[in-house]
């Protein structure tokens, strides 16, 4: 929990702002395929990723979500089980955020 907060815009319950790792998963399965990155090996696959131009990603991720939007996120915070736990939606509903 943080000890002291900012106020800022967004909304932590929007649709864009969180999203399974099934789906940022495939995701990045699908920016790996754009960039020729795409391997039966996972650490191989990260690897090439890792090693790609930053432009060159930056021109390919508008392609990893099948619908175009004005407020597209195509990669965002992930429901990690560490720092994320769960949606945000199951974890207003349980109390389970720092009461500021």
């Amino acid at each position: 929990f943080f000890t002291r907060t900012i106020l800022q815009s967004g909304s932590s319950n929007a649709p864009w702002a969180v999203m399974s790792p099934s789906e940022a998963r495939n995701r990045t399965l699908t920016l790996a395929k754009f960039l020729g990155c795409l391997r039966e090996n996972e650490t191989e696959m990260i690897k090439c990723l890792r090693n790609k131009d930053p432009q060159e990603i930056l021109l390919n991720e508008v392609y990893v979500v099948p619908y175009d939007s004005l407020l597209s996120v195509n990669f965002g915070p992930t429901v990690d089980g560490d720092f994320l736990t769960d949606i945000p939606d199951t974890l207003l509903q349980l109390g389970q955020y720092k009461k500021t």
